[in-house]
């Protein structure tokens, strides 16, 4: 573990003292010099997962905002960790009708088998068509950024594509292009990139090689 360069206090715009700490269950997308903090929430992970809406009610009155939109990523601002905007509460959120979601899972890679935020988890749905070819499909990230990570880019490269394990891989590969590591959780790459792969073998039926 090494001491970080110079205490920040948590004061916006004055560094992040984990970039040089014990970084192990920090971010490897979406962050910034500002700040490499993960989300810890597994519950939000699914509602991402799921094309959630959350209801806000305030001054200005009502609206909605995807889920997936709500939480910001750190940019220069990590003090502003939501979209919420001054006096506005969440009253409800609502899920998606996704009837293919009912072939869904969702797994969390740990330290230990109780109270331990995740290191990597996903959120999962995926339906097959009877030729083999992805027909609908879902992915979220946690304990890889500063909100729950959907995998648009993983998502997109399956899209009526067979449902096998090179294709699989080639989707992870795009949606981690962009991942970087630090000093202790660079190790969260490989395993984000085998957690996709295993998680989508299992929800299509295939066996992982």
């Amino acid at each position: 573990m090494t001491a970080p360069a110079a205490a920040t206090n948590g004061i916006p715009g004055a560094g992040c003292d984990a970039l040089e700490g014990f970084n192990r269950y920090h971010a490897i997308l979406g962050a910034s010099s500002s700040c490499v903090a993960t989300h810890p929430s597994d519950m939000c992970v699914a509602l991402a997962a799921l094309d959630a809406d959350v209801h806000l009610l305030g001054p200005a009155g009502a609206r909605r905002v995807k889920l997936v939109d709500l939480h910001r990523l750190p940019g220069g601002r990590p003090d502003l960790e939501t979209e919420l905007r001054s006096g506005e509460l969440i009253t409800a959120v609502e899920l998606a009708l996704l009837p293919f979601a009912r072939r869904s899972t969702y797994r969390k890679v740990r330290d230990r088998s109780s109270y331990a935020f995740a290191l990597v988890s996903i959120a999962a749905a995926l339906s097959v068509r009877e030729d083999g070819t992805v027909d609908a499909i879902r992915v979220a990230l946690g304990g890889v950024a500063a909100k729950p990570w959907r995998a648009y880019a993983f998502e997109q490269a399956l899209a009526g594509k067979p449902a096998i394990e090179a294709n699989f891989c080639e989707a992870a590969e795009a949606e981690l292009a962009k991942a970087s590591g630090l000093a202790h959780n660079a190790f969260k790459i490989d395993l984000a990139r085998s957690l996709l792969v295993s998680t989508k073998m299992e929800l299509s039926g295939e066996n992982v090689a």
